[in-house]
C-alpha cells in the first residue's frame, strides 16, 4: 500500500512570466488532490468510483494561463471578502471604507478586481502525520482592494487516508480589517463536466437561509425554506430544484443562496450523492454559512476564445460568512482585529 505523499512539479507560466507550481497531494485509499499556487487552487480532485475507477470530480480549466483570464473561480481560495458586499463600501469604527469593484457590477464580489484568486501564493510541503498537506501563504498589504490593514493569510490542504480533504483558514492582521475565505470548488461527481449535475442527490442540515434582492444583497432577514424550492433538508436532486419553477430562484437563474448551517465542525452540513458513480461527499465546517450555487453562469467563462463548461456543469457549496456581513450587525461579525487570529476549517469527504 502506498504512504501519503506530496509531489511538486511546474504547473506552467503566467503573462508575467512567473512560475506556477502544482502540488499532489495522495493517500493511500486511491485519493489524490492536485493544488496549485497560483490562487491556491485545487485543479484536481481524483477521487475513485463504486468501481474502483478514479476520475477528477473538480473542474478545472486546461492550462495555469486560464486560471489567469477565467472569472468563474474554478477551484479558486477566494479573499479578503467572499461572497458580496453592497455597494463596494462599509464602516469600521466610524471610517467609511470604500473598495475595488468588477466592471459592471454594483458591488463588491470575491475580494474586488484582483482577489486572492489572482495572486501567486507561496506553497510549503509539511510534514503532517495526519495526512499529505501543503501549505498556502499570501501576504495582503494594507489598503489591497480598499481593504484597511496588512493581512497575512496561510491555507493548508490536507488529505487524510479517510478521504477527507480539509481546508484551514488562518489570518492576522496589522488594523482592524473585515475577512472571510473560502473554497470555490465547483464539484460534479460524476467524473465528466460534461453530464449536467441535476441528478445529483444533494441534503442540506440547515431550516433557513438569507434572502436577497436581485443583484445578490441580503434584505437581513433569515427565513424558513420550508414550502420552497431551497428546502433540501430531506435529500432531492439539484435538477428538481433548478426545475421547479419557483420564483425564489427568479433573480439568481438557479440556485445561489446562502444558508444558515450550524458552524459545528463535528456534524454533517451537507451530503451529496451521485447514483451512477457510486460517489458521496459529505461537508461539514465550522463556518456559519454556506453559499450553494448551481453553476448558473458558467457558459459564460470563456477562456482563450473557448467556452471550456455549460452552465450547471457543477455546484459549489462553499462555507464561508453570511455576505455583506460588514453592513449587517444582525449577522455574525467578520471583523478581525490586530492580536487575534482568524481561524475557521471546510471538509469534503468521499467514500464510494
Amino acid at each position: 500500500m502506498q504512504t501519503p505523499q506530496v509531489k511538486t512539479a511546474i504547473a506552467g507560466y503566467l503573462s508575467s512570466g512567473k512560475c506556477a507550481r502544482r502540488y499532489t497531494l495522495t493517500n493511500t485509499q486511491g485519493m489524490q488532490a492536485v493544488v496549485v499556487d497560483y490562487g491556491a487552487t485545487l485543479w484536481q480532485l481524483l477521487v475513485p468510483d463504486a468501481e474502483g475507477n478514479s476520475a477528477n470530480v473538480v473542474l478545472g480549466y486546461d492550462e495555469i494561463g486560464d486560471y489567469e483570464k477565467g472569472s468563474s473561480y474554478l477551484g479558486a481560495l477566494v479573499g479578503r471578502v467572499a461572497n458580496r458586499i453592497k455597494a463596494g463600501e462599509f464602516s469600521l469604527d466610524g471610517k467609511r471604507y470604500v473598495l475595488a469593484k468588477h466592471a459592471n457590477d454594483v458591488n463588491q464580489l470575491h475580494g474586488g478586481r484582483v482577489g486572492f484568486d489572482k495572486h501567486l501564493w507561496q506553497g510549503e510541503v509539511l510534514a503532517d502525520k495526519d495526512g499529505a498537506a501543503v501549505a498556502f501563504s499570501l501576504l495582503s498589504p494594507d489598503g489591497d482592494e480598499g481593504y484597511p490593514g496588512q493581512l497575512s493569510v496561510r491555507v493548508v490542504y490536507r488529505l487524510t487516508d479517510a478521504n477527507e480533504l480539509i481546508i484551514s483558514y488562518e489570518a492576522t492582521t496589522t488594523a482592524p480589517t473585515v475577512v472571510n475565505l473560502t473554497q470555490h470548488s465547483y464539484f460534479n461527481l460524476t467524473g465528466n463536466s460534461a453530464v449536467p449535475v441535476y441528478d445529483h442527490r444533494l441534503r442540506i442540515a440547515a431550516g433557513h437561509y438569507t434572502p436577497t434582492d436581485a443583484t445578490g444583497i441580503p434584505s437581513g432577514d433569515i427565513v424558513p425554506v420550508l414550502h420552497s424550492a431551497l428546502d433540501f433538508r430531506t435529500a432531492k436532486t439539484i435538477g428538481e430544484a433548478l426545475h421547479s419553477g419557483d420564483p425564489v430562484l427568479a433573480d439568481t437563474q438557479g440556485l445561489d443562496h446562502n444558508y444558515c448551517v450550524s458552524g459545528n465542525l463535528g456534524e454533517v452540513i451537507a451530503e451529496v450523492s451521485e447514483p451512477l458513480s457510486g460517489r458521496t461527499m459529505q461537508v461539514k465546517s465550522t463556518y456559519p454559512g454556506m453559499q450553494l450555487y448551481s453553476g448558473n453562469f458558467l457558459a459564460d467563462d470563456a477562456c482563450n476564445s473557448r467556452k471550456p463548461m455549460d452552465n450547471h456543469s457543477g455546484f459549489c457549496l462553499e462555507c464561508q460568512y453570511y455576505p455583506d456581513a460588514p453592513n449587517r450587525p444582525q449577522f455574525d461579525s467578520i471583523t478581525l482585529r490586530p492580536g487575534e487570529v482568524y481561524r475557521e476549517v471546510t471538509s469534503y469527504q468521499f467514500s464510494w
